[in-house]
C-alpha cells in the first residue's frame, strides 16, 4: 500500500471453493478524504485463508463477519465503482480478467472418479 490510510472492514467475503482468495469491504475512517481519493474494496489471494480469516475475527471481534458467497461477488473498486469476482472450479488454477470486465478465479478441481482394478 502507497499511503496507508484509517478504514474500518465492513466484512470479508470467500468462495466456496479451495481458491485461496478473499475479499475485504473496506471503508474509510477519514471523514476528510473526497469520494476521489478514498479506496475501494481489497481482492486478496491467501496461502492461508483459514488461518487469516480466524485471526480476523478474533481482532475484530466479529465472528459473523465472513461470507462465503457461491458463484460471483460485488466489490467497490472506488466509490461509485463496482467490479466483480466470478468464482468457478476447473481443470486448472488460474486467474483473469474477461471480456466482460469481471475477475475470473478458477480453481482446481481434483477428478474424483474410482479407478477398479
Amino acid at each position: 500500500m502507497k499511503s496507508p490510510s484509517p478504514a474500518r472492514v465492513r466484512g470479508v467475503s470467500v468462495s466456496n471453493l479451495s481458491d485461496n482468495f478473499l475479499i475485504l469491504h473496506v471503508t474509510s475512517d477519514d471523514a476528510k478524504q473526497n469520494d476521489n481519493k478514498q479506496k475501494g474494496d481489497l481482492v486478496l489471494q491467501c496461502d492461508y485463508l483459514f488461518e487469516a480469516l480466524t485471526k480476523l475475527c478474533v481482532i475484530a471481534k466479529k465472528p459473523d463477519c465472513i461470507q462465503v458467497v457461491q458463484g460471483s461477488v460485488r466489490f467497490d473498486i472506488h466509490p461509485g465503482r463496482e467490479g466483480f469476482v466470478d468464482f468457478k472450479s476447473g481443470h486448472e488454477a488460474m486467474v483473469y480478467r474477461a471480456k466482460n470486465g469481471h475477475l475470473m478465479v478458477f480453481s482446481f478441481q481434483e477428478s474424483r472418479t474410482k479407478s477398479r482394478i
